[in-house]
């Protein structure tokens, strides 16, 4: 009796605190500025703590015991989520995002609908397993009869509120990742789909399936068609990053990513003309994921290190699928299907499920003897110090961070002289971030701090590939009198986003200047020609004043020439 209620007391503090890890972005900001992406892996390390032990408690209760704490968690922690995005939905909770209705604790609905495919196989899994007993109640006393009903009821309440805010969301990666997982959990756990292929021919059904899958991925594709074009441009880049740098990897995504595209559209240019890049130059785009957690890992990492931990991912799903904890499985699944076309890795609180869905798959079957428990809780020990370090380290982030945020009222106002100063002050703290970099760069150039500015601007250029900082550093090289290095920057950040008419501005400008002009009159009569006749995606005042300006001067040049 004594052993059944501390089982209980450890069941329910575990249940509490791995809760309380899984929903970490209620607790911390949601705004889309990089405050809250920093405090939210700072809530993760300092919640991973907690979790370590709560994890080492759960060695002491059965296995199978242990194993429902895991899922029901997980499922718990979903329908937090789905009930949060069914209120915003109608009203009741304002969302985080102002394009979108709903976005759970996110910031858009793609990961809420990511989330809630990621634990729906969990929930399916329990239900079913949950059905199967209750159609065995005979065999079962009143109590237990009871408690199997109120389960059954509480189940299905929860995949009621997961299907009607998965659609919602839009998420079309999450829809396809909570049909992969489900079909996987329903084959394992049921023999439907076996009697469905033992009543009818198997070429019939094959063919079937795949007409209607086909159906359904047009179906899907036609939906948002220009996300989805998009995203094929992206990988397309993404592979050809990837071969840069294969083994060892490039560190940071944004800029291996830009330099390819820079190359990739280099090579377009020359061979078709900056007018016939076709629709590939309206859906480029710099970005900080490659919305491919598998090419992303490649790109940073090296393909080596990619394939271990694919390896490793997959050997541990093996496992957990022998141990008929299918549930488990399916969230692992789901999430790495999900992985093909978003970034969840990138977001703490997938991450989150995602190790304890790894944890759940490799528990121990058996109750383990008590040494083994002292090794695990050291291992334990060891795990959470190395958490609190990185809480620590993300804990300075965010306060340098806070410190940034109070001082950029100066440069958004356009008093660069004491934004440069203030930003001097925490530029040791803060060289992590591009931002930052880009904004000290950006007040040291309109100071006149030339130099300072261009070494500001190319460690912003390390971590990050927006072609604005390529204009920055080309328009201090031509202050700077160093005009072939300014061509060059303007260039590449030409051929990096060719949608941009702003460097083509700047181009013009370059060959308008005194010390050019006389030879290089063929280049910027070529620029003339793009500015007032490219076509643009999306026209703005900013776009036409540069038009303006260039026509204006074209006509004084041509005065004057006169």
């Amino acid at each position: 009796m004594k052993n059944r209620i501390f089982e209980c007391a450890f069941c329910v503090v575990a249940f509490a605190v791995l809760l309380w890890f899984l929903l970490l972005n209620f607790g911390a900001a949601h705004m889309p500025d990089e405050i809250p992406q920093v405090s939210q892996w700072r809530n993760f390390f300092f919640r991973g703590i907690f979790a370590v032990f709560a994890v080492a408690m759960l060695l002491f209760v059965r296995p199978k015991v242990a194993i429902d704490v895991l899922l029901w968690c997980i499922c718990t922690a979903a329908t937090v989520e789905a009930v949060l995005g069914l209120m915003q939905l109608y009203g009741f909770r304002f969302s985080y995002h102002n394009m979108f209705r709903l976005t759970g604790s996110f910031y858009n609905p793609g990961p809420l609908g990511g989330y809630i495919a990621m634990a729906l196989p969990v929930v399916l899994y329990l239900f079913i397993k949950t059905s199967q007993i209750y159609r065995r109640k005979i065999l079962l006393i009143r109590p237990i009869i009871y408690l199997i009903t109120i389960r059954y009821c509480v189940l299905l309440a929860m995949i009621s509120v997961m299907l009607v805010v998965l659609p919602s969301t839009m998420s079309r990666t999450g829809w396809i990742a909570a049909v992969v997982s489900s079909v996987y959990v329903c084959w394992c756990s049921t023999d439907f789909f076996k009697k469905v292929l033992c009543r009818f021919n198997k070429r019939v059904f094959i063919s079937l399936s795949i007409i209607l899958l086909s159906i359904c991925a047009v179906g899907v594709w036609k939906l948002k068609s220009e996300s989805a074009f998009g995203r094929v441009f992206l990988w397309k880049i993404s592979a050809m990053a990837v071969t840069d740098s294969p083994w060892v990897g490039n560190n940071n995504f944004s800029t291996a990513y830009a330099n390819a595209q820079e190359r990739y559209f280099q090579s377009q240019i020359h061979q078709h003309g900056i007018n016939n890049l076709g629709h590939e130059e309206d859906v480029a785009a710099i970005l900080d994921y490659a919305f491919n957690e598998y090419f992303n890992f490649a790109i940073e990492h090296g393909l080596p290190l990619f394939l271990i931990v694919v390896a490793l991912i997959v050997v541990i799903c093996v496992f957990g699928h022998r141990r008929l904890r299918y549930g488990l499985c399916g969230a692992v699944i789901s999430f790495a299907v999900f992985a093909f076309a978003s970034y969840p890795a990138h977001i703490p609180a997938f991450v989150a499920m995602l190790l304890l869905t790894l944890i759940g798959c490799v528990w121990v079957k058996k109750r383990q003897k008590m040494a083994f428990k002292i090794v695990f809780c050291l291992l334990a020990v060891v795990v959470s110090v190395a958490m609190f370090s990185r809480f620590n380290f993300y804990s300075q982030r965010v306060d340098f961070m806070r410190q940034w945020d109070k001082m950029r009222f100066m440069y958004t106002s356009k008093i660069y002289a004491k934004a440069a100063d203030s930003y001097s002050k925490i530029y040791d703290g803060m060289r992590w971030n591009d931002r930052f970099l880009y904004e000290y760069g950006h007040s040291l150039f309109k100071i006149k701090k030339y130099v300072h500015a261009e070494y500001a601007l190319c460690e912003s250029a390390k971590i990050s590939g927006d072609p604005m900082i390529l204009n920055i550093l080309g328009e201090c090289a031509q202050a700077r009198g160093n005009y072939q290095s300014a061509e060059d920057y303007y260039l590449r950040s030409v051929y990096r986003l060719p949608n941009r008419l702003y460097p083509h501005y700047l181009l013009y400008l370059l060959y308008s200047d005194p010390e050019w002009a006389d030879t290089h009159k063929q280049q910027r009569l070529s620029e003339y020609q793009i500015i007032t006749t490219k076509p643009l995606k999306t026209e703005s005042s900013a776009t036409d004043e540069m038009r303006r300006n260039v026509i204006e001067l074209e006509n004084t040049l041509n005065n004057n020439e006169l």
